[in-house]
C-alpha cells in the first residue's frame, strides 16, 4: 500500500538503491508492528516520516549530510522541501 511511493521517496533522498531498500523495508516493519495504533488518515504522512527519520539515521550513522529533505502535508497532500539536514 504506498510502498513505491515511500521507496520514491527515500531513493530521492538517499541516492542508494540498496540502502534505500533497507530502510523501506524497515519503515515497513515498523508499520506491522505499530498498524493497530495507527489512525488509517495518516499511515501515509507517518511512512514518510519514519522513512526520513531512518535515513536520518543513516547519515548520521555515516557522518553525511543530505540536502533532499522533504516534508509531508498530510492535509494538501504535497511535498515541500526543508532546510537542509546537516550531521
Amino acid at each position: 500500500m504506498y510502498y513505491n511511493q515511500v521507496r520514491s521517496h527515500c531513493l530521492f533522498i538517499v541516492e542508494d538503491e540498496f540502502e534505500t531498500d533497507d530502510i523501506v523495508q524497515k519503515a515497513f516493519l515498523l508499520f506491522e508492528q505499530k498498524r493497530e495504533t495507527l489512525d488509517d488518515r495518516y499511515i501515509k504522512a507517518w511512512l514518510y516520516r519514519v522513512v526520513d527519520n531512518l535515513a536520518k539515521e543513516y547519515f548520521r550513522s555515516r557522518k553525511m549530510e543530505s540536502k533532499r529533505f522533504v516534508e509531508y502535508d498530510s492535509e494538501t497532500c504535497t511535498m515541500k522541501r526543508i532546510r537542509n539536514y546537516e550531521v
